[in-house]
């Protein structure tokens, strides 16, 4: 929709179930369990200021996370040569970890960029939403809502299969009073730390500490995943709205754009498409170094994901295989959020250089045409998405992803086939 203010006054929440603060909840709630607290600034009507804790979130939150991560590591080197199947496991959660650990760490250290650029695409959202959007649209962002909700439910459900369980054995035992030493080694972190746990009030503790850190480590999982699935969905949302406010420019359909020039509602779209595409240069600098990280390591975490998973169900151990089928199919839909959602904002930024083009400009003025191959040409540079200039992230990323992992499955069936051969006496070859 046209809007020919270029200073818009904040706009208050509504009660629409597509309204920004919902849709946002939870990337709300985890950005608050990250320590950002100045998220509330955002939705809240106050204006008290709220303090940010940025020095108790690298005490608290990043040097634990590291830690356990690093003892982890610990525990896969100290088993690797008696148990390679149970050092591959906990291999995958010290992958995972690293991610996280990128993901909150960016995400935090880029906090007040990320909170500004939350804030203008809200606004923007809240203006449209005061208008009208789309169906399209709004099944858009709804089927984003969905999509978060379901995956944060995901990730709630792996962190219950690991923080849980030490709790359960060991009201377990001592339901059961059995007159047995508890093994004491069952934690919530697969990892060898530097102090013993002799007796029930530390063991305890311990477990309690590791709960703490993991909620903290499930948050910074869903908290980058969501906050980048719901601004690409929104920036997404926002090219598609003008790339429809273009094609119908001029042509009067709009009683609210009546009163003014088509040159006027062309200039207004201009401004527009710039905004957006310095938001969309913004957000990929938030999210680049998150992104490396994750295509770095989302293949081979993968990869050994489903050697466990194979591993767990030859041993018909239910629960394991529950743990790493639902560790793998996250691990799987990760690098598709970023790789699907990316690729579809670039498209709606490209498309936008066509609306500009099959707009009513044939028998306008020099000056309303002037301006059309401005916003053509400037569309026509596309926003490839790239990580560092290194490769870009879309749906043809993805398919060079699945191949390198087939490969690598089918070369460890391969080698599991031979190692069988190799044990058979030589009188059944």
């Amino acid at each position: 929709m046209f809007d020919k203010s270029e200073h818009p006054v904040p706009l208050p929440e509504t009660d629409s179930p597509i309204d920004f603060a919902r849709l946002f909840n939870v990337c709300r709630v985890t950005l608050r369990a990250l320590g950002v607290f100045t998220i509330n600034e955002i939705f809240s009507k106050s204006k008290r200021k709220i303090w940010d804790m940025k020095a108790l979130y690298y005490i608290f939150w990043l040097f634990p996370t590291f830690f356990a991560n690093f003892s982890e590591f610990r525990s896969v080197l100290g088993f690797w040569e008696t148990d390679v199947y149970y050092a591959l496991e906990v291999t995958t959660a010290v992958l995972s970890g690293v991610i996280v650990m990128a993901q909150g760490f960016f995400v935090y250290h880029s906090r007040n960029d990320l909170l500004i650029l939350i804030a203008e695409i809200r606004q923007l959202w809240q203006k449209q939403l005061a208008r009208n959007v789309a169906d399209v649209i709004v099944k858009k962002v709804k089927r984003a809502k969905f999509f978060t909700q379901v995956y944060a439910t995901l990730i709630i459900l792996l962190a219950i299969t690991y923080s849980v369980r030490p709790f359960l054995l060991l009201l377990t035992h001592v339901i059961s009073g059995k007159n047995e030493t508890y093994d004491m080694s069952q934690t919530v972190f697969q990892a060898i730390y530097p102090w013993k746990l002799d007796n029930f009030y530390k063991y305890i503790v311990h477990i309690t500490a590791e709960t703490v850190v993991f909620v903290n480590v499930s948050a910074s999982w869903i908290g980058a995943d969501m906050i980048f699935l719901q601004l690409a969905t929104h920036l997404a949302a926002q090219y598609q709205i003008l790339h429809d406010d273009l094609i119908a420019v001029g042509s009067g359909d709009d009683p609210a754009t009546i009163q003014y020039t088509p040159v006027e509602q062309l200039n207004s779209m201009g401004k527009r498409h710039a905004h957006l595409l310095l938001l969309s240069d913004k957000f990929q600098k938030i999210f680049s170094p998150i992104l490396l990280v994750l295509m770095l390591v989302t293949s081979v975490n993968i990869c050994i994901c489903i050697i466990n998973l194979q591993e767990e169900l030859m041993q018909q151990n239910l629960a394991g295989v529950n743990k790493c089928a639902v560790h793998t199919i996250i691990a799987m839909i990760q690098p598709a959020i970023y790789c699907v959602y990316a690729n579809d904002l670039v498209e709606w930024a490209e498309l936008t250089a066509i609306a500009a083009y099959t707009c009513q400009w044939v028998d306008k003025t020099r000056y309303f045409r002037h301006s059309v191959r401005l916003i053509t040409m400037r569309a026509q540079e596309a926003l490839p998405f790239r990580i560092y200039g290194f490769f870009s992230v879309d749906l043809n990323l993805l398919t060079q992803v699945g191949p390198i992992i087939r490969i690598k499955i089918i070369s460890i069936f391969e080698q599991r086939f031979f190692i069988v051969v190799q044990k058979l006496p030589e009188r059944d070859l």
